[in-house]
């Protein structure tokens, strides 16, 4: 049996993820949703599923599920999030979670996807960055918060 030929995005409940998602469904795709919250939205051929991805287990759980179920022909390496503060507020427990979904979790999900990028012939694999908000978040590091 011929597995369904897929993109996966990862954070396509809302926001950029869900913009991403949408051209793709426009375009006819069939388009596999991987975020910690299911979708407040549908399409016919949107499969969502809900994992955190700033945790190991659970990310390596569903990146397999997805592999076995699923022909990932492109991968969308969407999702990302911030800890906003200064360094002096700043927590191990929030550089764990930031480390996990922005790096641990695309390798994870590039490894388990790599055999059906590799078997298609012209997989694609797009890592997305919110490089913007590092910056702020390293300038506020280096001088104090402005006062309010």
């Amino acid at each position: 049996m011929n597995k369904q030929e897929v993109t996966l995005v990862t954070g396509a409940s809302s926001g950029i993820g869900r913009a991403i998602a949408e051209a793709l469904l426009a375009q006819g795709r069939h388009v596999v949703n991987l975020d910690y919250v299911l979708p407040d939205w549908s399409h016919p051929q949107l499969i969502s599923y809900q994992a955190d991805l700033t945790k190991e287990a659970p990310t390596r759980e569903r990146a397999a599920e997805i592999a076995a179920k699923y022909n990932v022909v492109a991968l969308v390496n969407n999702a990302g999030a911030t800890r906003p503060g200064t360094i002096d507020t700043a927590t191990t427990a929030s550089l764990d979670d930031v480390v996990g979904l922005h790096l641990r979790a695309v390798m994870l999900l590039t490894q388990a996807c790599l055999p059906s990028l590799r078997a298609c012939g012209q997989g694609r694999i797009v890592n997305m960055s919110l490089a913007l908000r590092w910056a702020r978040w390293t300038a506020s590091c280096i001088r104090p918060p402005r006062p309010a």
